[in-house]
This record gives structure tokens, sequence and C-alpha cells, in this order.
């Protein structure tokens, strides 16, 4: 079963250097704000972020606790949309 978790803040190399997240240091060009606003676009997309940072769960056990009409299918679309994002990333 694969789970996922919030993306962890990288801590700073230096004093003078501020936090950076760790989708902030790979490939994507997006700016921090950006994704973050299209991150907390959706309101399941919010709850993930939150659920997930307080522990790692998967897709499956994400839509089993939320209930109220969320299928594990439209969850794991949403938690492969905010890995793409770099606010999720996968932990097995």
């Amino acid at each position: 079963m694969i789970e996922w978790t919030s993306s962890p803040p990288v801590p700073p190399t230096n004093a003078t250097e501020p936090r950076r997240a760790v989708a902030d240091i790979q490939a994507t060009r997006v700016p921090v704000s950006q994704r973050l606003a299209k991150a907390l676009a959706h309101p399941l997309r919010m709850h993930i972020l939150v659920e997930t940072n307080k522990r790692p769960m998967s897709a499956t056990e994400f839509a089993r606790h939320f209930g109220s009409g969320v299928t594990p299918s439209k969850a794991a679309q949403h938690f492969r949309y905010l890995q793409k994002l770099g606010c999720l990333e996968v932990v097995e």
C-alpha cells in the first residue's frame, strides 16, 4: 500500500537562508504561492493536506476517514495532483 504524507520543510543550510519546502528545491518552476493557491483551491485538497500532516495515509484510508461521497479514486486523483504540486510525497 502506498501512503502519502505532507512534504516536510527543508532546514536552512545557514542562518541567513530562509526555510524552503522540499518542492522548492525540485525541478518545478511554479512559485510556492501559486502552488499553494492551486493546492488549496479545492476544499477536499485542503482536508487531504491537514490529514496527511497528522499521519501518513493512503488515498483509500483518506476516503474511508472522510466519508461523505469521497471515493478512493477521487481521493487518489487529488493525492496525485498534490504530489505534482510538491505538497505531498510518497512514503513506503
